[in-house]
């Protein structure tokens, strides 16, 4: 699905800009953001579960993260379901659909739910005639769970495909109809995540799939009968620790849902990490997990004895539940670590990279959020960017230099990224905090450090002594790129929108503020250079534990005093866009002009190269091997 097409309303708040928030992650060690995550159906000769009499509220959905619509979309039929496969129908078969459950949406204007009715149905394929349909008047609240009875119970028959979903009616294109709950899940595993739009009644629904943007829909259906099966454990989802040292102890987090009637005391799963032998293991859940209820749990002790750069896979499987055969076809899953030597690794620092407007009314709450990070972390582990945008007019601190990532990561106020990975909607200093703690606790596989000098005397211009350091070697070819930046405290005052004002609870004390808010904005975004990375920035061959240099000049716009300009040096993956590391430098750090010292540094780099051997002897023309190399004033160690 083409994701430029959807536009997307948070829990937490609902924005008047045009283009919509991005969805907000629950924990930034959520295993809605694990990579390689993988779920594999498995043919099993375990015994058939114990079965016993109750009710089951069954979905395949998490809780609800964000709602979105369809452009378009107001005045369509709208409907989003789930499908219970024949395999699945066969574990449940002789059991009764009682009931379908399904979460409202929200209105971005009135900040409730405008769709009033809802028909639930189930049919045996998208394409077929509904089994049953059923209406109800639907709570006004946003992300409310509504249930619909049926009239006359569904029978699961074994062998056969359901689809359970329900419908409604945008009535205007500030409603968001959809709602997800935001967790990844591997290709092909889409049975929850299916909406459809048709223009009337009598025409055919137009199903497409929506689980690679934004996990399964929240539509569920309680099974009741006397034929539940119990002890049954799906893994929804697992995370490796990305970075671990060889013969170290690592974690494992595991997404355990209960799929069974009964509750999950223990578990006795399998895991597997590259190319070692599968070990067994126990886990006993501190406190026993709920039908249909989702816990994430780490399982500690995996280890491997080999660093490398190829990530390692780690999978789970899930082969006992409460003592007890675990049947459920959705009990694997896989993650991947990267193995690196002993005592290797470099601390890893966070960016954090914020839209934001003038505008925008709940933008506040970026601007508390940063506010912390800036004043806790004051050591260059973390860099604050507030990306200026225009919302409902033209925002005084708009610059065209970050207009490229704007369009790549921000949909909306306030939204943004971590490392250019993770998303956050700013949930205030313990969301930060966790992201901090998370980010800064995984060695990093490279570093960046930089000096920054004035480049000249009207403080027009930045100077980088950039330098890089990688655990591995890497061959030319490589992904790694540098990209520079500068931001600017102090700026304003501008009126900034605030619609916490008078809230009843802690917004950093904007709570306590007007509706309108005369401010002084910091980390301002100002100059990018480049958005992609600037080519040559790291050599095409690297060696392990080796230092790197790059020297960059970069001219600044949009300052209004010099004074209060931070400088940033990102380290990219150009693979994937993603941050490697990151350093800051805040204005106080920044040297003033030299003109000697940059003509020094000049010279250095158009002075001749020499290179002598490791016994002195000058070599003329040296072939593959170690030597001394010296250019200007540097001399280097280097393998040609």
């Amino acid at each position: 699905m083409n994701k430029t097409l959807l536009t997307l309303l948070a829990c937490a708040a609902v924005t008047t800009a045009a283009a919509g928030p991005l969805s907000l992650r629950k924990s930034p060690v959520s295993l809605s953001q694990a990579e390689n995550t993988l779920r594999a159906d498995r043919q099993s000769t375990a015994t058939p579960p114990q079965r016993a009499a109750g009710t089951l509220d069954f979905t395949m959905a998490g809780e609800p993260e964000g709602a979105f619509k369809l452009e378009g979309g107001a005045g369509k039929e709208s409907a989003m379901a789930f499908e219970i496969s024949p395999e699945l129908a066969t574990l449940y078969a002789g059991n009764q659909i009682t009931q379908i459950t399904f979460y409202t949406g929200g209105n971005s204007s009135t900040n409730s739910n405008q769709v009033s009715m809802y028909t639930g149905f189930i049919a045996n394929d998208f394409d077929a005639a509904p089994i049953v349909r059923r209406g109800t008047f639907a709570s006004t609240n946003k992300f409310t769970k509504c249930s619909i009875t049926l009239s006359t119970p569904v029978t699961i028959e074994a062998g056969k495909r359901y689809v359970v979903g329900v419908s409604g009616t945008p009535k205007t294109a500030n409603d968001y109809f959809f709602v997800y709950d935001g967790l990844s899940r591997p290709a092909g595993d889409d049975a929850g995540g299916w909406i459809a739009t048709r223009d009337k009644s009598t025409s055919p629904w137009v199903w497409r799939n929506a689980t690679d943007d934004y996990g399964f829909m929240c539509v569920g259906c309680v099974i009741s009968g006397d034929n539940i099966p119990e002890n049954l454990a799906a893994v929804s989802a697992v995370a490796a620790d990305e970075v671990a040292q060889a013969n170290t102890p690592f974690a494992i987090e595991v997404s355990l849902k209960n799929s069974g009637g009964n509750a999950i005391t223990s578990i006795d799963y399998t895991y597997t990490v590259g190319d070692e032998a599968p070990a067994q293991a126990h886990y006993d859940l501190a406190e026993a997990l709920a039908s249909n209820n989702t816990r994430t749990v780490a399982l500690s002790g995996a280890t491997y004895p080999t660093p490398g750069k190829e990530p390692q896979p780690v999978t789970i499987s899930i082969d006992k539940v409460n003592g007890k055969d675990n049947i459920d076809p959705a009990n694997t899953g896989s993650s991947s670590v990267v193995i690196i030597p002993k005592g290797a690794g470099y601390s890893r620092n966070m960016v954090v990279e914020e839209g934001t407007s003038v505008f925008c009314g709940y933008c506040p709450r970026g601007i508390w959020s940063l506010e912390y990070l800036r004043e806790k972390y004051t050591d260059g582990t973390v860099a604050c960017v507030a990306v200026h945008g225009n919302g409902q007019g033209p925002d005084p601190m708009y610059t065209s230099s970050w207009a490229d990532f704007e369009r790549a990561y921000i949909s909306g106020y306030p939204s943004g990224v971590i490392n250019r990975k993770y998303e956050t909607g700013f949930g205030g200093p313990a969301e930060m905090e966790e992201w901090y703690q998370s980010i800064h606790s995984v060695p990093a596989l490279n570093t960046v450090q930089s000096e920054v000098m004035w480049g000249n005397a009207e403080h027009t211009k930045l100077f980088f002594k950039a330098k890089t350091e990688f655990v591995f070697d890497y061959e030319a070819g490589h992904p790694y790129i540098l990209s520079f930046a500068a931001t600017e405290d102090k700026v304003g005052p501008y009126t900034q929108a605030n619609y916490y004002s008078g809230a009843s609870y802690d917004v950093g004390g904007w709570e306590k503020k007007g509706s309108s808010v005369s401010t002084i904005y910091n980390d301002v975004a100002r100059t990018l250079d480049t958005f992609q990375g600037i080519e040559g920035s790291v050599p095409a061959s690297i060696q392990a534990g080796k230092e790197n240099e790059f020297n960059h000049m970069m001219e600044l716009s949009g300052i209004s005093k010099s004074k209060n300009v931070n400088a940033i040096v990102y380290l990219l993956n150009k693979t994937n866009g993603q941050v490697e590391n990151v350093i800051f430098i805040p204005s106080d750090k920044i040297l003033e002009y030299d003109e000697s010292g940059l003509t020094e540094i000049a010279a250095d780099e158009n002075a001749p190269v020499e290179y002598f051997n490791l016994q002195g002897i000058r070599v003329e023309n040296p072939s593959s091997g170690l030597y001394i190399k010296r250019q200007g004033s540097k001399v280097t160690k280097v393998i040609l």
